[in-house]
């Protein structure tokens, strides 16, 4: 046997890249024991092997650099393509591949196309069109995700503007509802001074559910330290019935704190805000009587 011809025939790299014939690998057993020279050969390859698989490994990890990229495609071209590369007599179906300043006599190939290398050349090219997929498709997930994300908050934020706008109508209802009881009286207040006659404001009140509720027909905005008081007449004494917002909110009914006992008079006054434990007298803007007081 031609111990050199056969190590690089090509039969090594292919039994280590899994792709050798059951015939070809009982052949290269009994090189292996045969002569020591094919054994390290296989030993050899079967390095070269594990370098590659660690490197791949390696390599899926980080980003593949562009010269290692171009590095690859060009060893591929140079392997297929290199000038003066000619077919040779074929072995046990093999082809050969040797050059035409190779040595006629000896008939042993200068340079051999690897199994292996072209095994690892198209493994890393699958491994970077891999990641080219796999960086579309993230970036596409991660913008249906966004999408969905967006889309759950907005149904999320719609039922609960729904719930708060079902409360609203439901307290709508209920206010709607007390005063329309005949139980409900409805207290008009009007400029305490005489000098403003459009500043008014109403007061529903319900002695037996002792609800109390208030709406602003017009009354000057406070300052932002400041805040409008409703207070009920009591037995002759000011009972504390809460204080109310103005703007937008003052053109719709505010429910105030309840109101027990027999009430004679509603007032409003204008206190520092959050309230005042008693009224400002000087600071009285609309009041008015309980009917049949």
């Amino acid at each position: 046997m031609d111990v050199q011809r056969y190590i690089s025939s090509g039969i090594i790299e292919s039994y280590v890249a899994g792709s050798a014939s059951a015939q070809e690998e009982k052949e290269l057993f009994a090189a292996m024991s045969q002569f020591p020279e094919v054994r390290a050969a296989v030993e050899a390859c079967q390095l070269d092997m594990d370098g590659y698989l660690e490197l791949v490994a390696t390599a899926a990890a980080k980003p593949v650099p562009a010269d290692v990229k171009n590095r690859i495609f060009r060893i591929i071209e140079e392997e297929v393509s290199e000038p003066g590369a000619t077919m040779t007599e074929q072995v046990d179906d093999r082809p050969r591949y040797i050059y035409d300043d190779a040595p006629e006599e000896s008939g042993v190939p200068v340079r051999k196309l690897r199994f292996w290398q072209f095994a690892a050349a198209a493994s890393m090219a699958l491994f970077i069109g891999s990641i080219a997929f796999n960086f579309i498709y993230l970036n596409r997930y991660n913008e249906y995700k966004g999408k969905y994300i967006a889309l759950l908050e907005e149904h999320r934020s719609a039922i609960a503007q729904n719930e708060t706008y079902q409360a609203k109508f439901q307290e709508s209802d209920r206010m709607l509802a007390m005063i329309k009881n005949p139980s409900t009286q409805m207290v008009k207040m009007g400029d305490v001074s005489k000098k403003n006659p459009d500043r008014q404001a109403t007061v529903f009140w319900n002695a037996g559910s002792q609800e109390v509720m208030i709406t602003i027909n017009n009354l000057p905005e406070p300052q932002p330290d400041q805040q409008y008081q409703l207070w009920a007449i009591v037995d002759g004494k000011p009972v504390d019935a809460g204080v109310f917002e103005m703007g937008e909110l003052a053109k719709s009914l505010q429910k105030m704190k309840a109101v027990s006992g027999e009430a004679k008079m509603f007032a409003v006054t204008l206190e520092k805000k959050g309230g005042s434990p008693t009224p400002t007298l000087t600071a009285m803007y609309v009041a008015g009587k309980v009917t049949g007081s």
